[in-house]
């Protein structure tokens, strides 16, 4: 029995069957949740049960006050208890505990992974209320970008007033026999898709097949503002050379020689713009960051 399932099961122990399924499941997603933050932070599952168990306390007092709100003398103050949580249950799953507007990195399903061999990533990003469309940047180099638009305004209707729009974004390489596009020798195929984003392809100069995706929000806040470029990922290909050039920090060897980290110009960042105004009214005004704008912004990030 894990951490989470015998905190819930000393927490609810003598409450009526009934109740203690309520408060069973209400517990369960407050552990859920804080689960999930730990997780984002780089703890993995098993550290992060036992630290959001740890930060809910002991469960013998909530389990006194779970049954003191339940069995008083009086039959009329259980009938009552009952209501106030089931109403409370209620309005909690829909109008208290909205998530918060994040990115975060989360686990890639197995149909996902098919068409892909090589580096990718994928993200899951949560926006803040009223963001009407969702702006994605590809930017090579300083070359200028690739952007892309998806409307979101036909969402809100069937959401409750505590949850947020949230869209998977999946990027990455497909290999050349997948790819639907002739890239051609020293490019190759760059795949980005989601649920409301759709699927799109292009080619792109790469010095190699090897890289390495940074995610670029892991040690800030993770919080998505409107109306702002905020850069979500960055990748950086990998070349082969016989010698090290002096001065080079990042490097490794390996059978076939030295690989470092190729130039700035064959970077890739990839950028998230959460618009307050509708897709139809154009691109954003806002310019979109370019490489050295990120290299600026996460000076925490050894490039």
């Amino acid at each position: 029995m894990s951490p989470v399932d015998q905190y819930i099961r000393r927490a609810t122990t003598g409450l009526p069957n009934r109740t203690r399924l309520d408060t069973a499941a209400e517990l369960r997603v407050h552990l859920n949740e804080r689960i999930t933050q730990y997780v984002a932070q780089g703890f993995d599952r098993a550290e992060a049960e036992h630290l959001a168990v740890e930060q809910m306390g002991p469960a013998e007092p909530v389990n006194r006050r779970f049954l003191g709100h339940v069995f008083t003398p009086r039959v009329g103050w259980v009938v009552l208890g009952l209501l106030v949580v089931a109403s409370g249950g209620w309005l909690a799953g829909n109008y208290l505990f909205a998530p918060a507007p994040t990115v975060k990195n989360v686990a890639v399903k197995a149909e996902e992974l098919i068409p892909f061999i090589g580096d990718f990533q994928m993200l899951q990003l949560t926006l803040p209320k009223r963001t009407k469309a969702l702006h994605i940047a590809i930017t090579l180099g300083e070359d200028g970008a690739t952007l892309s638009g998806t409307n979101l305004e036909h969402r809100y209707p069937d959401l409750r007033p505590n949850q947020r729009v949230s869209i998977p974004l999946g990027v990455g390489f497909l290999h050349t026999a997948l790819a639907s596009t002739e890239c051609g020798a020293g490019n190759r195929a760059l795949v980005t898709f989601g649920s409301d984003h759709g699927r799109s392809e292009m080619c792109v100069p790469m010095p190699s097949e090897v890289g390495s995706w940074t995610f670029l929000m892991q040690n800030a806040d993770n919080v998505m503002v409107q109306d702002v470029w905020q850069p979500l990922l960055l990748y950086k290909p990998s070349v082969m050379v016989d010698e090290v050039p002096p001065g080079t920090r990042s490097s490794w060897s390996t059978p076939e020689g030295h690989a470092i980290v190729g130039p700035r110009d064959t970077w890739i960042a990839v950028s998230a713009f959460a618009s307050t105004a509708p897709l139809n009214d154009g691109d954003p005004q806002a310019e979109y960051p370019t490489i050295g704008d990120v290299v600026r912004q996460y000076r925490w990030v050894e490039f």
